[in-house]
């Protein structure tokens, strides 16, 4: 079922018109239609607000239950768990050399629910929490397994010894960062290889390397 589809499934399940579920939501009438045709998808904040005037499980408008009767937002919002974006496939961050974007939007794919202990303590609305998964070995021994999506929080300091979502250019790299006294960086590689790449205070001041946010955690689909 499409995006849309489910949102105006939902909608009919309260017996509500668009203009209602607009009200209810703070919208305009014309969002709610756009977002029931596909011409453009709500924010994840839209998302869940929708979830919880009409009592339907956010699953659902992700495809993760096809009965908008199977939860509660009670049973769904659980204590200890946050819904947080993740990167569509097309978003990858390279545990080795880098991975190009030269072409890549980095579009929202659905939600996962990770615990609150993954995603670190500083909250930022303008720079939220998100995952994106990764390819290669080269932190597997930092316990960044190849293939693993990892979770991004761009509010947390990235102090010494931290691991990063670093862009260098138009490439996206996850490394263990080391602050150097002369205000360059280096970013280390946790595997066999122990690669290190070193940047200079110009380098960060430019704009070539920029950090995206901390790691807080990492996990293996099954």
């Amino acid at each position: 079922m499409p995006f849309g589809s489910r949102i105006r499934a939902a909608r009919k399940s309260k017996g509500l018109r668009q203009e209602e579920l607009a009200n209810l939501i703070g919208v305009s009438t014309s969002s709610v239609t756009r977002w029931e045709n596909d011409e453009r998808e709500p924010t994840v904040s839209f998302v869940k607000l929708i979830s919880e005037r009409l009592e339907v499980p956010i699953e659902f408008f992700f495809g993760l239950t096809e009965d908008i009767r199977a939860h509660t937002p009670k049973k769904l919002i659980q204590e200890g768990v946050k819904w947080i974006p993740l990167l569509s496939h097309e978003a990858v961050a390279c545990c080795g050399d880098g991975c190009n974007l030269a072409e890549v939007t980095m579009n929202q794919e659905s939600l996962i629910a990770v615990p609150e202990s993954g995603i670190g303590h500083s909250f930022d609305d303008m720079r939220p929490v998100f995952s994106m998964r990764t390819e290669g070995d080269s932190m597997q021994c930092a316990g960044i397994e190849p293939g693993a999506t990892i979770i991004v929080n761009p509010a947390e300091d990235i102090p010494t010894g931290k691991i990063a979502l670093a862009k260098i250019g138009d490439s996206l790299m996850v490394k263990r960062v080391q602050w150097k006294s002369d205000g360059g960086v280096a970013l280390l590689s946790d595997g066999p290889s122990g690669h290190r790449l070193d940047f200079s205070k110009d380098d960060i001041e430019s704009g070539w390397i920029s950090f995206l946010g901390r790691v807080t955690g990492s996990f293996v689909s099954m």
